[in-house]
């Protein structure tokens, strides 16, 4: 059993490793969209278009509450921590 969780908790790392970098790649691709504008190539303006899609369907009172969601998430682990 011990063996059976090592393996998930493994898995479950690797897995939000690959969420980080993907994170950070679509944080990249938006940075380059703010500096170069249009200029930013295909893939960019694809990218942005897509996430602005995103959010339209999500809607704004859905990423609010996601958002004080993650920030009461912050807080409480911060505050746990001390």
């Amino acid at each position: 059993m011990n063996k059976l969780i090592a393996s998930m908790n493994a898995m479950l790392v690797l897995i939000y490793k690959v969420a980080e970098i993907a994170l950070v790649f679509v944080g990249l691709i938006v940075l380059i969209y703010l500096l170069l504008g249009k200029d930013s190539g295909d893939y960019t303006i694809e990218v942005m278009t897509n996430l602005s899609l995103l959010i339209n369907a999500v809607g704004s009172q859905t990423l609010v509450a996601l958002a004080i969601i993650f920030v009461g998430y912050l807080y409480f682990a911060n505050k746990k921590k001390k």
